[in-house]
């Protein structure tokens, strides 16, 4: 009986130790760029992505897309963001803002800026010419949801197995 307190214990230390495994969340980026031409009419590219990471990330550059709206034809084959200063996008950089773009194979290299600091959290962000919007798709429970539902077993459980390991020999007293 003490053996399987002990588990019991056991398992709770290493639920605490990998919760912050537990943390890591899906975000789905919607990156939209109205897009307008010297000659031609404007259009508008949508560039959706799932990213799971355990925070925002504040830079990234990404390859793989769940779906590409492009009228201007080619293959997005690139996205990158910086929330930085002066972080640089696909070729581009601007003094004291963040941007965004993407390569296209057809139209070239799409850059805008955002003020520096966005992407950082979840919401919507207007740059120049687009906008990104970020959507947490995760239900994980926070690490500390997991804590007080352990516990909350420890406590459950463990009354029943003390009473057995108390009696004389783990047996059982009837009367």
């Amino acid at each position: 009986m003490k053996a399987k307190l002990m588990t019991l214990a056991l398992a709770s230390v290493t639920l605490l130790l990998l919760s912050p495994e537990a943390k890591a969340d899906t975000y789905l980026y919607n990156f939209t760029a109205y897009i307008v031409p010297e000659m031609g009419a404007p259009y508008t590219v949508n560039i959706q992505f799932d990213l799971t990471a355990t925070t925002l990330p504040s830079s990234g550059d990404v390859t793989s897309f769940t779906s590409v709206t492009d009228p201007a034809g080619g293959t997005v084959s690139d996205f990158q963001w910086n929330s930085a200063a002066g972080g640089t996008c696909e070729m581009g950089s601007s003094s004291g803002m963040g941007c965004a773009g993407f390569d296209n194979t057809a139209t070239g290299i799409f850059t805008t800026v955002f003020p520096a600091g966005d992407f950082l959290t979840t919401g919507t962000f207007t740059g120049d010419d687009a906008s990104l919007t970020i959507t947490d798709l995760s239900t994980v429970p926070e690490p500390s949801s997991l804590l007080l539902l352990a516990l909350g077993l420890i406590g459950l459980f463990a009354p029943r197995f003390g009473k057995r390991c108390l009696s004389p020999a783990g047996l059982r007293h009837t009367s």
